[in-house]
């Protein structure tokens, strides 16, 4: 019997990264890969269909907007949400630039219940 689970692709490390994996522990049918690095990140994309994206944005050498690019040309996971996780909400056009992908913030320091509450909105 193969039962597939969605795979939500973590770009972060430290301890959002630990709070991210013991949130997700408990769900069934949600398989996390975790990318330290945003060329790590690309090899994931293009051999995973992903359900969700999320990034760390204070993570050293990782750029949400790289990320998204790569997200909108890929067309197995075109329709990926991309989950930011970040200090505070940039005023550019970061959103204006990538409207056609599903883009939310959650602003650090998060619980579990909040990163649940958020990976819920995409993944049901």
């Amino acid at each position: 019997m193969n039962i597939v689970q969605d795979k939500i692709l973590v770009m972060s490390q430290g301890s959002n990264a630990e709070l991210i994996r013991s949130s997700i522990r408990h769900l069934s049918g949600i398989e996390i890969i975790e990318a330290a690095s945003e060329n790590k990140a690309f090899e994931l994309i293009y051999n995973h269909t992903l359900v969700l994206v999320v990034i760390d944005e204070t993570m050293h050498h990782m750029d949400s907007y790289k990320i998204g690019s790569m997200l909108m040309s890929h067309k197995k996971i075109h329709n990926a949400p991309l989950l930011i996780l970040c200090e505070k909400i940039r005023d550019d056009n970061f959103l204006n630039d990538f409207d056609a992908l599903q883009i939310d913030h959650l602003l650090l320091p998060f619980t579990p219940a909040q990163f649940i509450a958020k990976i819920n909105i995409f993944i049901e």
